[in-house]
């Protein structure tokens, strides 16, 4: 495995995915039920993006979260993929995605051939759109996002050309029938997307798996891009994902197979979904949540990851055993409230470690008598923990346990508030057993940005690495800094759910 637990690879591939907007690959019929006609493609068994939606469903920060993740390799096997064309698929897409904001319904294809892309798509336009492009023109409002679109008549072939007007690399063909438009990527493309059109090629019609009432749908997988494997057709990851929009509020729905979510016998035990039921102690105001797990089976093979977290609790003043047995199982994160950092203000992190029974207990006493910092004054009793507490000096540090609930992080004791349940924050807990959840006041959590970055240097003095690629982490937070909440729930490898309240202007 890559370095970090494969949990959280396979997570990040799952997320990069999703903001990609999800690929194809395999077999998939051409058409849709209702509005939304699908170009043709090919026989051949290559990546394939399918896509059919509203532009309403778009939500206006997906093109520039795009771009981001487009621009980083480290996000997994989405990151190699993103960058595997010519024009960088994350680049074409990201295009795509602002100009189909502007249309009604419309069903979209992508292929990649040998690192090459090719792309369709048929979409219905207003008038005012549909009057400007028989004119030659790019509409006024397209020019808005993309002001480097120009529309180019062949002399000989009358044929509509969209490009950039400081090159040819992102070139579509481009045709109307009444208030359809028809742009493919290749001559050939717009051909045979036209002669399903008109009826002289037939396929059968897809029913969407998830959700088949909403406006949002895609399906996709690697063709064994992300897994190769040997012999002449590698096994291939597939996801058919659901969503729908309104007013900046989102909800989205994906399952995801493949050989990249299988696992042995015992990864597969260990990463069996739970209940969340356990009591928070969350720092207020409240910036984010979360909630996941360390399997026993980690330590057990002494994954490299989790080796490490364990030497940083040694330095704590744990033993090494102890240390083992206080990461194994779920952990609880917050985030908010406010701390002290050397003098320097910032929002509070706690980490919580339930049902650690004695371990827990040793683990507070043992950091106050043996942890890393010299000097340390007895800390002040903090309430419902009968070991351990907190002090301000050298800055606002926690570290209590009860047989229920051990408690690490760094954090003024006023700021915290107990007793609060994950589904209060998630309500889909009550319901769902999960293995991982995130809930983020992104809005909070970006004020509080330059405290987090003081927050890694502190823990770098605790014997933490800080997050390898903290700055990309900081960017993307930068282009999402207005979103209200977002919500993840992962309740299997291959079952999730994103909510979101972005902004719409």
């Amino acid at each position: 495995m890559r370095k970090g637990l494969f949990f959280w690879g396979i997570l990040l591939v799952v997320g990069g995915i999703l903001v990609a907007g999800a690929v194809y690959f395999g077999k998939a019929p051409s058409s849709v039920p209702g509005d939304g006609v699908l170009p043709p493609f090919s026989e051949t068994r290559v990546p394939r993006l399918l896509l059919q939606a509203e532009g309403t469903q778009i939500p206006a920060l997906l093109p520039e979260l795009l771009e981001e993740v487009g621009n980083f390799s480290e996000f997994g096997g989405i990151g190699v993929l993103l960058e595997h064309s010519p024009v960088g698929i994350s680049d074409m897409l990201r295009r795509f995605l602002l100009l189909a904001r502007f249309w009604g319904h419309f069903g979209a294809i992508a292929e990649w051939h040998d690192g090459t892309a090719q792309m369709g798509f048929v979409a219905r336009l207003s008038d005012e759109d549909g009057a400007a492009l028989a004119r030659g023109k790019v509409p006024s409002r397209w020019n808005v996002p993309l002001p480097e679109l120009e529309i180019q008549v062949d002399s000989g072939t009358g044929n509509r050309e969209m490009r950039l007007k400081r090159g040819s690399v992102f070139t579509i063909f481009l045709d109307l029938r009444k208030d359809l438009l028809v742009g493919a990527s290749s001559p050939d493309l717009l051909e045979r997307t036209f002669s399903l059109l008109r009826g002289t090629v037939s396929s059968p019609e897809l029913a969407w798996r998830l959700n088949p009432e909403w406006r949002g749908h895609l399906r996709g997988g690697d063709a064994g891009f992300l897994t190769p494997s040997e012999g002449p057709h590698s096994a291939e990851t597939t996801i058919e994902a659901a969503w729908t929009t309104e007013d900046g509020k989102g909800r989205l729905v994906w399952t995801l197979e493949g050989p990249g979510l299988e696992l042995d016998p015992a990864w597969e035990a260990a990463f069996a979904p739970r209940e969340w039921t356990e009591a928070m102690l969350l720092p207020e105001p409240f910036f984010a949540a979360a909630g996941g797990m360390i399997p026993e089976y980690a330590l057990a093979v002494e994954h490299p990851s989790v080796m490490e977290l364990t030497r940083s609790l040694e330095r704590l003043g744990l033993t090494s055993a102890d240390a083992g047995a206080l990461l194994a199982g779920p952990i609880l994160f917050g985030v908010g409230g406010r701390a002290q950092y050397l003098s320097l203000p910032a929002p509070a992190f706690v980490a919580q470690f339930p049902g650690r029974g004695e371990v827990g207990m040793r683990f507070a006493k043992r950091f106050w008598r043996q942890g890393p910092f010299l000097f340390l004054p007895d800390p002040d009793p903090l309430k419902g923990f009968p070991e351990g507490g907190t002090s301000s000096v050298p800055f606002s540090l926690v570290a209590a346990a009860s047989p229920d609930m051990a408690v690490l992080g760094v954090a003024e004791p006023e700021s915290l508030a107990g007793g609060v349940s994950p589904a209060e924050l998630v309500p889909e807990l009550k319901n769902e057993k999960a293995l991982l959840w995130v809930c983020c006041d992104v809005a909070a959590l970006y004020e509080g940005l330059s405290g987090l970055q003081a927050a890694g240097r502190v823990g770098e003095q605790l014997g933490l690495r800080r997050a390898e690629n903290m700055n990309t982490a900081i960017r993307l937070l930068e282009k999402v800094h207005s979103v209200k909440r977002i919500v993840f729930l992962l309740f299997t490898l291959g079952k999730g759910m994103l909510s979101w309240n972005f902004p719409e202007s």
